[in-house]
């Protein structure tokens, strides 16, 4: 027989590595959570959502957003406005 070799132990070598086998998958399944959306109960950094909060708040972004507020404060009127919004866009 092909487990004669081994004696009794086959079995016992043949369930450690299911059992490893599914410990690889579970950890790895976990990982690949935690690279895609992060951990929902960590509050930490994580590398895509600060790609996204980077680019929400970009300089360029900021400026038009200090822009639409100086001309709704009234401290510039839209012919300013407008220049510096082409000035900002080119």
């Amino acid at each position: 027989m092909m487990f004669d070799d081994y004696g009794n132990h086959a079995w016992a070598w043949m369930g450690l590595a299911m059992v490893g086998s599914v410990v690889v998958l579970v950890v790895a399944g976990i990982w690949l959570v935690e690279l895609v959306a992060g951990w929902p109960w960590r509050d930490r950094d994580h590398p895509i959502r600060d790609e996204v909060q980077h680019l929400e708040h970009s300089p360029r972004r900021e400026a038009r957003r200090l822009l639409d507020e100086r001309l709704a404060r009234g401290e510039i009127d839209p012919e300013e406005y407008r220049s510096r919004r082409r000035a900002l866009d080119e």
